[in-house]
């Protein structure tokens, strides 16, 4: 099933913990961004420009700590007001989705 973790029930934790190394080396290069993580589910808050370079540093330095990124599932969350400017901003970039709240 979908969303159910296998195998061993500590995996997730360990995971989460090997992913640490990779989590200090993006708040060291993007201080400002605030980044949320959930075991393997990334996110930052900032303006579309560190965003997206967040995002690039993740898919250029994921794969050396086993992680890859997948921008199929991303979603980009914007104000109302933000909206058509973060449909003209996604046009060079790779979020699959936008949303408005």
């Amino acid at each position: 099933m979908k969303g159910i973790t296998q195998g061993d029930p500590l995996a997730m934790m360990i995971y989460g913990g090997a992913l640490l190394p990779m989590v200090r080396v993006l708040k060291e290069d993007r201080p400002p961004i605030v980044q949320p993580w959930y075991a393997d589910d990334a996110s930052s808050t900032d303006h579309f420009d560190e965003i997206e370079a967040f995002f690039k540093d993740l898919a250029k330095i994921g794969s050396d700590f086993g992680y890859f990124p997948e921008p199929s599932k991303s979603v980009l969350i914007v104000r109302s007001p933000n909206l058509l400017s973060a449909f003209v901003h996604s046009l060079t970039t790779t979020p699959s989705r936008i949303s408005n709240y």
